[in-house]
């Protein structure tokens, strides 16, 4: 007979102090609405997610009041609390003040090495290979990504999400960034800017080992246009490298010869533009095959079925970093599972009882 299946213990926990900080909602990968709440404690600040929209108001009078509150039964879950239907969140006055205790100062050593996911931390060092704004596949939010340095010469991808800090961060500047979260893609560990984070440009004087970086450059968003003339086949002279078209018999002329197809050079590089946000967008020249292997088709794909496939697709580019016909030639394509947004879902804390529960 089969054991009865043993129920999962929660972790309850009561916190008081001020709420400072009320997000906006959003949803989870479930679907599922929640916000976020930042409390000062007596001696740290911690951060509450509450799965209860209609509880917003309440704690966004506490917060606009400056009335410290007690929060009971509220469920302890890696550094954060959850606030569920079981919580209790009502007026209570402490005997500390409303202090806003900043994040501890991590490297990207210690990100790496030391730091548990999902922590809240400060990071001081530099901002490189930032990437232009680009949209979310999933949420269709506005992003922007780069990677951040600092003196221990470790890095770590970043992504920023608001628009406000999206506009002010600048290529291989320095900053100190609060209220950073440590979040995991694909195994890797990343670094979020959270909304309430604060950005402040410092004067450093610090020498970055920078990754060396290719002659290339990095783009990513949603291809959102083709230019159908550009699916037909080009040819080229194999002397004088000059497009050359046909003749009525199939034939190909060029420099004092005529030649059969098979002495020609044949070509299809697919114009197309990428939308990086709602603003921003560049054409792109990509080779067929490279896309044909993107999309799991062989150049032989009906072209209405290759154009489906391909519209409205969420990539990666690795691109030559002059235009060449008005156009960026497209070195390397791939698909984006959309690390910024899937990423920033996981900084929704999980129950302990479900993390149990996915482990048996």
């Amino acid at each position: 007979m089969a054991n009865p299946r043993k129920k999962v213990k929660r972790n309850l926990t009561d916190v008081e102090g001020f709420i400072n900080f009320v997000s906006s909602p959003r949803k989870s990968k479930t679907d599922r609405e929640f916000f976020e709440v930042d409390i000062n404690c007596k001696t740290k600040s911690i951060r509450g997610i509450c799965y209860d929209v209609d509880r917003s108001p309440l704690l966004q009078k506490f917060n606009k009041d400056q009335q410290s509150c007690l929060i009971m039964n509220a469920e302890s879950s890696n550094n954060d609390i959850i606030i569920n239907d079981e919580t209790i969140v009502k007026l209570k006055e402490v005997d500390f003040e409303n202090l806003t205790h900043e994040s501890p100062t991590y490297t990207m050593e210690q990100v790496i090495n030391e730091c548990p996911l999902y922590q809240r931390i400060t990071v001081i060092g530099q901002l490189f290979n930032l990437q232009e704004p680009t949209l979310s596949s999933i949420k269709k939010t506005r992003l922007r990504e780069g990677s951040f340095i600092d003196k221990s010469n470790s890095t770590r991808p970043i992504t920023f999400f608001q628009d406000d800090h999206i506009n002010m961060v600048k290529e291989r500047t320095s900053y100190k960034i609060t209220n950073v979260v440590v979040s995991k893609y694909s195994s890797k560990k990343i670094l979020q800017v959270s909304e309430n984070s604060i950005i402040t440009e410092i004067t450093d004087s610090g020498d970055y080992n920078l990754p060396e970086q290719s002659g290339n450059c990095n783009a990513s968003g949603i291809i959102s246009m083709i230019e159908l003339d550009s699916l037909q086949k080009q040819f080229f002279c194999k002397l004088c490298s000059h497009p050359i078209k046909p003749t009525s018999r199939n034939l190909f002329k060029c420099c004092g010869k005529i030649f059969t197809d098979i002495d020609v050079i044949a070509k299809t590089d697919v114009v197309f533009t990428l939308r990086y946000d709602d603003t921003t967008s560049r054409k792109f020249s990509c080779s067929r095959p490279l896309l044909d292997g993107l999309v799991g088709k062989n150049g032989n794909a009906d072209e209405d079925i290759f154009i489906s496939l391909l519209l409205k697709k969420a990539v990666t580019i690795e691109h030559c970093s002059k235009q060449k016909d008005d156009c960026f030639e497209v070195m390397k394509i791939k698909n984006r599972q959309d690390e910024a947004s899937s990423s920033l879902l996981e900084n929704e804390a999980i129950p302990s009882w479900q993390e149990d529960e996915a482990n048996t």
